[in-house]
C-alpha cells in the first residue's frame, strides 16, 4: 500500500445513509403500516367479517410488525454511534465492546421478528385462498401441501439463523471477532440466502395455488383478470425481498452486509408484507349495493314429481264440474302445496348460502 492510497475502510463501518434520515423513514413505515390496519378492521366490521380465521394472523403478523420496527429504532443509535469510532468520527470508549454485543444481539432479535412478520402474513394469505377451495378435495390436498412447505421453512430459516456464527453460546459472549472466521461467513451466508430462497418460493407458492383455480372456472375474461390481480398481491414481496437482497449486496456485498441496509430494506418489506396481508380485505368494498342487479346465483331445480308437473294443475272449473271427486283433488293439492313449500324454503336457504355475502340470491325455481 503506497503513501497516497487511502486506507481500506470495513463497508460494514461505512455510513450509508444518515442517521435522521433512517429514523424517520423508519417511523414513517411503521406509521404506514399501523394506519392500513384501521380501513381494514373497520371494513371487516361493516361486513361482519371480523372472526374469520385469516385475521388471527394478521393481528399477530401486526404485533410481530411493530415489535421489529421498535427493535430497529432502538438498534440505530448503536449502530451509528459504532460507525463513527470504526470511521475515526469519534473517539474510542469504554462500553463500545458492550454495545457491539448489543448490536449483535438486536440484529438477530430484529431477523426473527422480521420473518415471523412474512410468514404470519403469508399464512393468512392461504387461510383467505382456502374458502375458495374447500369444497375441491384436489385443490385442499395442493392447500395442505402449501402450508406445509410454509411451516417447514419458517422451521428451516429459524434454526439457521439460531446456529449460525457459533449459535447461541457465541452470541451470548462478548468477543471482539465475532462472526469473522471462515466457517462463520459460510453459516451467515447459509442464512441469508436460505431465508431469501424460502420468502421468495413460498411467496411464488402461494400466489400459483389459487391462479390454477381461477383459469380454470368458467367465468368471462375481466373477471378472471380481476381475480388474478387480488390473488398475485404477494408479487409485491417477492419484488421487494429481490430488490432487498440486490441493494444489500451491491452497496456493501451480501457476504458482510451493512446493518444500516439491513434496516432499511427490512422495513420496507416488512411494511409492504403488511398492505400486502390487509389488501384482500377491500374486496368487500366492490361486492354488489342495492339497486344494482346481482349476478346470477340461481340453481336449477328439477320438479318433484315428473308426472304432476308435466301436466297443469286442473282449472277450478273442471273441478267444480266433477263434484264427486272434487274435494278429494282439493285435498291431494294442498298436501302438495304444503310439500313442495317446505321443500322450496330449503332450497332458498341452499341458494343464499352459495351467493356472496352482501349479495342477495335469486329467488328458486318455480316448483
Amino acid at each position: 500500500m503506497t503513501a497516497n492510497t487511502p486506507p481500506k475502510v470495513d463497508p460494514t463501518a461505512e455510513i450509508w445513509i444518515g442517521e435522521k434520515s433512517l429514523f424517520i423513514f423508519i417511523v414513517f413505515m411503521m406509521v404506514l403500516g399501523s394506519l392500513i390496519l384501521l380501513p381494514t378492521a373497520y371494513v371487516r366490521w361493516r361486513h361482519r367479517r371480523i372472526m374469520e380465521p385469516e385475521v388471527i394472523f394478521i393481528v399477530l403478523g401486526y404485533a410481530f410488525f411493530l415489535a421489529h420496527e421498535i427493535v430497529l429504532l432502538s438498534l440505530q443509535p448503536l449502530v451509528y454511534r459504532l460507525s463513527y469510532v470504526a470511521l475515526g468520527m469519534k473517539p474510542y470508549y469504554k462500553e463500545i465492546m458492550a454495545e457491539r454485543h448489543n448490536v449483535v444481539v438486536l440484529a438477530n432479535v430484529s431477523t426473527y421478528l422480521f420473518y415471523a412478520t412474512l410468514w404470519c402474513i403469508k399464512i393468512s394469505l392461504l387461510l383467505f385462498f382456502r374458502q375458495f377451495m374447500s369444497a375441491l378435495p384436489e385443490q385442499l390436498r395442493w392447500w395442505k401441501m402449501a402450508l406445509g412447505y410454509l411451516i417447514l421453512t419458517y422451521i428451516f430459516g429459524f434454526l439457521v439463523t439460531l446456529l449460525s456464527c457459533g449459535g447461541p453460546h457465541q452470541l451470548g459472549q462478548t468477543t471482539k471477532k465475532y462472526c469473522q472466521s471462515h466457517i462463520d461467513g459460510i453459516t451467515r451466508n447459509l442464512s441469508l440466502f436460505g431465508w431469501f430462497a424460502a420468502d421468495v418460493s413460498t411467496d411464488l407458492l402461494i400466489m400459483i395455488l389459487p391462479l390454477r383455480l381461477v383459469f380454470a372456472m368458467h367465468i368471462s375474461h375481466a373477471q378472471k383478470i380481476r381475480a388474478g390481480a387480488l390473488f398475485s398481491v404477494g408479487m409485491l414481496c417477492m419484488i421487494t425481498a429481490i430488490i432487498r437482497l440486490v441493494q444489500i449486496g451491491s452497496k456493501t456485498g451480501v457476504t458482510n452486509p451493512n446493518v444500516q441496509w439491513f434496516s432499511l430494506w427490512g422495513t420496507v418489506e416488512a411494511t409492504t408484507a403488511m398492505v400486502v396481508g390487509c389488501l384482500p380485505t377491500f374486496r368487500l368494498l366492490f361486492k354488489a349495493r342495492p339497486g344494482k342487479t346481482p349476478p346470477n346465483y340461481s340453481l336449477k331445480v328439477p320438479p318433484f314429481n315428473s308426472d304432476s308437473s308435466s301436466k297443469p294443475p286442473p282449472s277450478f272449473n273442471d273441478r267444480q264440474g266433477k263434484a264427486n271427486s272434487g274435494i278429494h283433488l282439493n285435498i291431494i293439492s294442498s298436501r302438495r302445496s304444503s310439500r313442495h313449500l317446505s321443500r322450496g324454503d330449503k332450497i332458498t336457504a341452499s341458494t343464499e348460502n352459495l351467493a356472496p355475502s352482501g349479495r342477495a340470491a335469486d329467488p328458486p325455481a318455480h316448483l
